[in-house]
């Protein structure tokens, strides 16, 4: 089950990288043309929002792909893999393996405090 979960997320997240890309490109164009002497704040800003809605576009792919795994999961290996969807990567190695029939790692990231956004 582990393989298949790390498999799953792995297409889901190698599906999302051209939106990840995207939006490094576009905030990297974006401060290149902050940095050159012909300085556009809108087209700055429409590069920026260009990243915003690329990385969005991107997040979105992740969390669903996500969502789609976990659903088909007992709820003691859900629980376990829950971090999955913070947005900070403070996940403990714990928390990231399946659940054991102990529940140690969904006992563990249940009592972890979560990051401040």
């Amino acid at each position: 089950m582990r393989d298949q979960i790390k498999r799953e997320m792995r297409a889901t997240a190698l599906e999302a990288r051209p939106d990840f890309e995207e939006a490094r490109a576009a905030r990297r164009e974006a401060i290149a043309l902050t940095r050159s002497d012909q300085f556009d704040p809108v087209a700055v800003a429409a590069l920026l929002e260009r990243s915003r809605a690329s990385e969005m576009r991107g997040r979105a792919r992740l969390e669903s792909g996500a969502v789609e795994t976990l659903n088909r999961l007992n709820p003691a290996d859900r629980a376990a893999l829950a971090p999955i969807l913070s947005r900070h990567k403070s996940r403990s190695k714990e928390s990231s393996k399946c659940a054991t029939s102990t529940g140690k790692a969904a006992a563990k990231s249940s009592t972890a405090s979560e990051p401040a956004a």
